[in-house]
């Protein structure tokens, strides 16, 4: 092997020991104990230098990717309708890892019930027009019947179901509002009344 190919970072051979050198390391060897014999450190100290000009390019690129996506959900935040549409999304990533997202107190609600309905969706917002006006219904017909508010959801329900049987598609929302009409002032002195009865005949 040629000088040229050790400064290239080739294997090195120990020099051999002559008779009188093995000697005199055994005499010191004897005096101090074994002599620890180092092995080059060139290969580990390459490739650390190597692992610390991978961490720059590493750490860039990461950084990079979290900005591009960042700015790429900031864009579709304000495009697709803010809060609502990011709600939504999270809702569909739930129900497609199997994932069941826990009932809030308003989603228990009469109101919220019959606009779902209506609807046919899973989830109403809290300041839907429609979750608003059932509200508004059900809170004046409180005084007028002996139903309580979810009963009245349900004998709505139930009337919408049999409209439906006979050919008719009446609103849940016409059924409430008809009934409270049919209650009006002139009919206090018979509240609260019934109006499972009255809300079938709609």
């Amino acid at each position: 092997m040629t000088r040229q190919d050790l400064g290239r970072g080739g294997p090195r051979n120990e020099p051999q020991l002559t008779a009188a050198d093995r000697a005199a390391l055994a005499s010191i060897e004897a005096l101090y104990g074994p002599i620890k014999r180092t092995v080059p450190a060139t290969d580990a100290a390459a490739s650390d230098a190597r692992a610390r000009k991978r961490q720059p390019r590493l750490a860039g690129s990461l950084m990079r990717t979290l900005l591009l996506a960042s700015a790429a959900f900031l864009a579709w935040y304000a495009l697709a309708g803010g809060e609502v549409s990011a709600q939504r999304t999270l809702e569909i990533v739930v129900s497609r890892l199997g994932t069941v997202a826990p009932v809030t107190d308003s989603q228990r609600t009469p109101e919220y019930l019959l606009a779902a309905r209506t609807m046919q969706v899973e989830r109403v917002a809290p300041d839907d027009p429609l979750l608003i006006q059932f509200k508004v219904l059900l809170d004046a017909l409180a005084p007028k019947c002996k139903e309580s508010r979810m009963q009245l959801a349900t004998a709505v329900i139930d009337a919408h179901a049999a409209g439906l049987k006979r050919g008719v598609e009446s609103p849940m929302l016409t059924i409430l509002a008809q009934a409270d009409a049919a209650l009006s002032e002139q009919t206090r002195s018979s509240w609260p009344t019934s109006c499972g009865a009255l809300i079938a005949r709609f």
